[in-house]
C-alpha cells in the first residue's frame, strides 16, 4: 500500500514536472518567453531587416537559423557598443529544430543574449562560418538595436 501511494506522488511529481519544462516553438520575427512568473519576458528577435526596439535594462535574444551538422557556427564578430547593449551570452545557445522523423543532420537555431544597458542605437553583427576555415564561404548578417 505504501509502495503504492509513494509510486503515485513521483507520478503526479514528474508529470508535473514535465509539463512546466515543456515549450512551443513559433516561426515569429520577435516572440517572448519568461523563465517564470516573476521574471519579466525576454523579447526574441530573427529578423535582421527589422530593427529590434527594446529599453534600457531589457533583457533580449536574437535567434538565427544554424545547422550544428554541417561544422558551421555562429559568432559575434561585431560586437555591440557597451554603452548602449551588453552581451549576456557571446557563445549561444545551440538549439534543435523538431525532429519527430528522427532525421540527421536536421537543422535548428542559435541564440545570442543581451541586455539594453542606456538609450541609444547600436548594432550587432554574426559571421556564420566553419571556425576551422573562417574565411571560406561565410554568412553575415547584422541586427540593429534602437535602446529608448
Amino acid at each position: 500500500m505504501k509502495k503504492a501511494l509513494a509510486a503515485s506522488c513521483a507520478v503526479v511529481l514528474a508529470l508535473s514536472l514535465a509539463a512546466g519544462c515543456s515549450r512551443s516553438d513559433d516561426t515569429s520575427s520577435s516572440t517572448t518567453s519568461a523563465t517564470d512568473a516573476t521574471t519579466p519576458p525576454i523579447l526574441t528577435f530573427r529578423d535582421p531587416a527589422t530593427a529590434i526596439a527594446v529599453v534600457p535594462g531589457q533583457e533580449f535574444a536574437i535567434k538565427v537559423p544554424s545547422n550544428a551538422s554541417t561544422g558551421y557556427s555562429w559568432s559575434i564578430t561585431g560586437a555591440p557598443d557597451p554603452a548602449v547593449v551588453s552581451v549576456v551570452d557571446a557563445e549561444g545557445n545551440v538549439e534543435a529544430a523538431p525532429n519527430d522523423g528522427g532525421a540527421v543532420g536536421t537543422g535548428g537555431s542559435t541564440i545570442f543574449e543581451f541586455k539594453a544597458v542606456a538609450s541609444g542605437t547600436t548594432t550587432i553583427t554574426f559571421t556564420y562560418a566553419r571556425p576551422s576555415a573562417p574565411a571560406e564561404n561565410p554568412e553575415i548578417t547584422t541586427f540593429t538595436v534602437n535602446v529608448s
